[in-house]
């Protein structure tokens, strides 16, 4: 067994030093697993109703942001440097043409710059979140198809979870009150 320790940071929540056995992926996945429902169960109580209208507080977007762009740049970097890791986590079999994985890596490291960017002012950066948050509605939606088809084996799901699913509340919550706020305008 090879430990390393990883250290993981987000402004407001605090920090959090973890060993991980780099021998088994699936424990450093815990580790992002816990210390996302940490990150949730700080955020949670930020969340106040008034007038029933959902309001919340600017460094709690700021925070969900930065956690995203953080996310989505690691993933994206493992996905680009070790393209087949993933495939034989879930047990599936790597891409023919891992170029076009790598590809993806590329597009969703380059959404975490964008979240990067748009922690600065959400409300008026809120059509990056918009196309995030897009993104994450239509990843799944590809995959219920080609599943539905038999084009992909079910493994693919997982991925989903942590990519997708975990960001469409906080990502809705952020257009929300951007929408509120009135920054929101169609031409």
């Amino acid at each position: 067994m090879c430990f390393k320790t990883i250290y993981l940071k987000v402004p407001g929540l605090g920090a959090a030093t973890r060993s991980v056995d780099e021998d088994n992926p699936v424990s450093f996945l815990r580790i992002k697993v816990r210390f996302i429902v940490k990150y949730l169960r700080h955020i949670v109580p930020t969340i106040r109703s008034e007038i029933g209208f959902i309001v919340m507080n600017n460094t709690w977007q700021q925070t969900t942001l930065r956690i995203a762009a953080v996310y989505n740049l690691i993933w994206g970097v493992w996905v680009i440097f070790v393209p087949n890791h993933f495939f034989e986590l879930v047990g599936m079999e790597p891409p023919l043409h891992t170029m076009i994985w790598q590809g993806m890596g590329m597009v969703i490291g380059v959404y975490g710059l964008g979240y990067w960017w748009a922690a600065q002012d959400p409300a008026t950066h809120w059509p990056i979140v918009a196309v995030g948050f897009l993104g994450k509605i239509f990843g799944p939606l590809g995959f219920v198809v080609n599943y539905l088809q038999g084009d992909i084996p079910f493994g693919f799901f997982y991925t989903l979870i942590t990519n997708d699913f975990v960001w469409w509340v906080p990502f809705y919550l952020i257009l929300r009150s951007s929408h509120q706020a009135g920054k929101i305008k169609w031409i």
